[in-house]
């Protein structure tokens, strides 16, 4: 399930869509109005409907960033950040959230991110503040671990459709040769008519993709990679 977030460009996404009203919200005043959807299709649910949960952190006291621009911080004490994987408890429903915003989250979207379980860095992530999708998910992923470093962060790599342009540092390498051409008529296959798919036959192709993640893993802000369209 996917929620819109019509406030400057950003979009998030919750888990448990059958109980939206036991997840962990963002209030309107911190991204807006929520739009649950699945499919492509809004249900109508606001942050309004939602509500926390009794063991939900608060956070507001303890964002220690010390530069605006957001690349000194100083993590929080407690927890164990190198722990594989995220706390689990059945006091409350686990959530999972996935958000691109192509500018600099503000201090108070931060906190909304950090008092989540796992979050995943959305493509298109800060380009326009930091130059590269890859430095805007770093950073991001550094400030959130500043207020709680026991969230889980995710980066975010799709496995079959090449999403171009400059938003992303490691399109510089890019080759249209590694893209899927169709046997029938010998053009590139587009996923919906726009973005070229990979053709994964090629290990110069796969060589480049893997190194991206890598790259991305290397920083300990960064606990995985959410690997997005397996099955196109």
């Amino acid at each position: 399930m996917h929620a819109s977030i019509e406030n400057d460009g950003i979009l998030t996404e919750m888990s448990n869509p059958d109980d939206a009203t036991t997840a962990r919200p963002f209030p309107d005043d911190v991204f807006g109005t929520v739009c649950i959807a699945g499919g492509g299709k809004t249900s109508g649910v606001t942050a309004e409907n939602m509500t926390h949960p009794p063991s939900q952190r608060d956070f507001s006291a303890d964002y220690n960033e010390t530069n605006e621009d957001g690349t000194e911080v100083v993590p929080s004490s407690g927890g164990n950040p190198t722990d594989i994987y995220p706390e689990w408890s059945w006091d409350h429903v686990r959530t999972y959230v996935s958000i691109r915003h192509a500018n600099r989250f503000s201090k108070t979207q931060i906190r909304a991110l950090a008092a989540q379980d796992i979050v995943m860095l959305e493509k298109y992530n800060g380009p326009k503040t930091y130059g590269s999708t890859e430095e805007g998910t770093l950073q991001a992923a550094k400030r959130i671990k500043a207020v709680n470093p026991n969230v889980k962060i995710l980066a975010y790599l799709n496995a079959m459709v090449h999403y171009s342009g400059k938003s992303y540092a490691a399109n510089k390498s890019w080759k249209d040769e590694w893209a899927m051409i169709d046997p029938k008529n010998k053009s590139e296959f587009k996923w919906r008519e726009r973005h070229q798919c990979y053709d994964h036959r090629n290990l110069e192709f796969r060589e480049w993709w893997i190194q991206r993640a890598l790259n991305m893993v290397a920083h300990d802000e960064i606990d995985g990679v959410f690997i997005d369209g397996i099955v196109k």
